[in-house]
């Protein structure tokens, strides 16, 4: 009887592809390595990085622009410092046809209304304000280095109007990789003469606008 029941059970089960997602943090084409100094290519600027993290959301898979399925894992920490978190996996149904993926950087309006949560979202992982603020969507911190001095550099972005959602190109049986470029963000801050932001606001919505456009599908 058991044996007839898991056989129509796998019957009615559809069958399962993998899709993994992969993020790489980036200064124009160099990639970061946490503690280690890197030179921009653009502003000939060198920094050294000492944390990078970032919170994605809302994964969804799109056919002519209609939503077809949504990731039910809730929230991501990518984290520069844990490799592991780095890439996202996920099943999909075989049968599935898609054109797109998208999703969202950073943590939407309710969550940060809800207060307190747990998992990726616990206060532990050092991404929540208060229960005022709301979480931190993306957390940058490090130097910026020249023969004089160290300079450093901390960019606390979170709030309401810092998430944002981004669409990529993506077939049935691809993986994706994503670079996140931190030079349009840094560009933008260090033109302005800002190495500090910590707060929600109307800066740090630009400075999200920035990342956005850094985040780039890698071919």
């Amino acid at each position: 009887m058991l044996a007839i029941v898991a056989t129509a059970y796998a019957q009615q089960t559809p069958a399962q592809k993998p899709l993994r997602l992969k993020f790489q943090y980036t200064l124009d084409s160099g990639v970061v390595e946490l503690g280690k100094e890197i030179e921009s290519e653009r502003g000939a600027r060198k920094f050294r990085f000492t944390k990078i993290k970032q919170y994605v959301s809302n994964i969804a898979l799109y056919l002519a622009s209609r939503c077809v399925w949504r990731d039910s894992g809730g929230f991501y920490l990518v984290d520069a410092e844990d490799a592991a978190s780095c890439q996202i996996a996920f099943n999909y149904p075989s049968n599935l046809v898609f054109d797109e993926i998208s999703l969202v950087f950073g943590i939407d309006s309710t969550t940060h209304a809800a207060g307190v949560m747990g998992g990726a979202l616990d206060p532990l992982n050092g991404m929540y304000w208060s229960w005022q603020s709301g979480y931190i969507n993306l957390k940058i911190e490090g130097e910026m280095l020249d023969q004089q001095k160290s300079t450093a550099l901390e960019y606390h972005i979170g709030g309401l109007g810092t998430a944002h959602e981004k669409r990529f190109g993506l077939a049935p049986g691809e993986d994706l990789t994503l670079d996140c470029d931190l030079n349009p963000l840094l560009e933008q801050a260090l033109s302005a003469n800002k190495t500090h932001l910590m707060s929600p606001g109307k800066q740090a919505i630009a400075l999200s606008l920035a990342w956005m456009q850094s985040v780039r599908k890698q071919p």
